[in-house]
């Protein structure tokens, strides 16, 4: 039996909102009869991304309280001026930082046949606790591939890798901001902050458990 739903997921506050023009057609590929297979459309997946962005699902602001303590990354004035020239002449030597990282658009799916991701527009402002905003960064591009699992009813992401494509700094306090550069060393800088980003991930994100009046059991 060859079951097909092209759906979105929207927040009812907000109301039912296309993420764009149309549904895909699914590839289904039934390997055998007495089986169930469910297919995942990117017009479904980027519905739910859209509801993540407009209800402010897709924002984090990490303090240095939120970083384990075996990590080396300290955000301070003196431990990022090797990365941002002028931050301790502008504020003092070691003065405690903070980086929010923000969506401005919702995130568009990408699909493979080994696993999952995203391309992401993100808003970064790195904070000098007190001061406000020291630089606020604009990435564009932003492909973030992942592996997902899904138990008792919690969505879990595995990031796998992530790369950025174009970076402007669109506020700087600290003078010309050499974004060629700092686009290499972020993008070495991800590579080893994956596991520390899947630290964050571990509590899932909760899904549904009722649809169209019936309750899903797993």
């Amino acid at each position: 039996m060859d079951l097909f739903i092209n759906g979105t997921v929207f927040n009812a506050t907000y109301g039912e909102r296309s993420p764009m023009e149309g549904a895909g057609d699914l590839a289904v590929d039934i390997a055998t009869v007495d089986c169930l297979q469910l297919d995942l459309s990117a017009y479904t997946v980027e519905s739910f991304f859209l509801t993540l962005f407009e209800s402010g699902k897709l924002e984090i602001t990490i303090t240095n309280e939120m970083i384990p303590s075996e990590s080396a990354l300290v955000l301070t004035t003196s431990s990022l001026e090797e990365f941002l020239p002028g931050l301790v002449a502008k504020y003092g030597a070691d003065q405690p930082m903070a980086i929010k990282i923000s969506a401005h658009d919702f995130p568009r799916a990408i699909f493979t046949p080994a696993d999952m991701g995203a391309n992401l527009a993100l808003d970064f402002s790195l904070i000098v606790e007190g001061q406000g905003n020291a630089l606020v960064l604009s990435f564009g591009d932003v492909v973030a591939m992942l592996k997902l699992s899904l138990t008792d009813f919690r969505l879990y992401p595995l990031l796998e890798s992530m790369k950025i494509g174009t970076l402007v700094a669109t506020e700087s306090q600290i003078g010309e901001v050499n974004t060629q550069s700092l686009k290499s060393i972020l993008n070495l800088t991800f590579k080893a902050l994956i596991p520390m980003a899947n630290i964050f991930l571990t509590k899932g994100i909760p899904i549904p458990q009722s649809y169209f009046g019936g309750k899903v059991i797993l």
